[in-house]
């Protein structure tokens, strides 16, 4: 699961398909790729969870992918960095409800991580759904929402919260995350 970075951002087509039929395509770069996923820049800013439609030289043919972070580019802040994962789910669909025995099969047994992957997808779940949580309106108090995740990703959820709470501050100059960790890791050894 090699990722590839392009030297040079590759052009792309990205396409979102509405339930009243009209297709809206959209021009984005490609700023790196691997076999499950994308990421791209683009002037419009797509929500978490909507399927788009990716044209792209190194996919083959048309290849659908669901948008799983967005966040606003730093080198280019009139435009948005989206990282979507492939999937087989047609373009425009909605994503599939939640209780479906589907997902339950998969929040009850995520799949086994590589080892050379940098997050567990256990992780990866607990986040993706802490985030969708948080998105629904209107807005709640994080331990309402804390509560409406099944019980046994709560305690990944809750430590998600805590990494994107320090990736913020330090974002903002508040925090050395490094040097937050390194203090961590010695009071826990004491």
């Amino acid at each position: 699961m090699a990722e590839v970075v392009a030297a040079k951002p590759v052009p792309i087509r990205l396409a979102q398909r509405y339930p009243n039929g009209s297709m809206v395509s959209y021009s984005a770069r490609a700023l790196s790729h691997d076999e499950d996923s994308v990421r791209v820049v683009v002037n419009e800013e797509f929500e978490a969870g909507i399927t788009l439609a990716i044209m792209a030289p190194f996919l083959e043919g048309l290849t659908t992918g669901k948008v799983c972070s967005v966040r606003r580019s730093r080198k280019q802040p009139g435009y948005f960095e989206i990282i979507l994962r492939f999937g087989n789910v047609a373009a425009g669909a909605p994503a599939p409800a939640a209780g479906t025995s589907q997902d339950e099969r998969e929040e009850k047994a995520p799949r086994q991580s590589e080892p050379d992957q940098a997050v567990p997808d256990a992780v990866v779940h607990a986040a993706e759904k802490l985030a969708e949580e948080l998105q629904r309106l209107p807005a709640r108090r994080f331990s309402e929402v804390l509560n409406q995740i099944r019980s046994h990703l709560r305690p990944v959820s809750l430590l998600v919260a805590v990494a994107a709470v320090i990736h913020l501050l330090q974002e903002k100059g508040h925090v050395d995350a490094r040097r937050l960790m390194l203090s961590a890791k010695e009071a826990i050894a004491k």
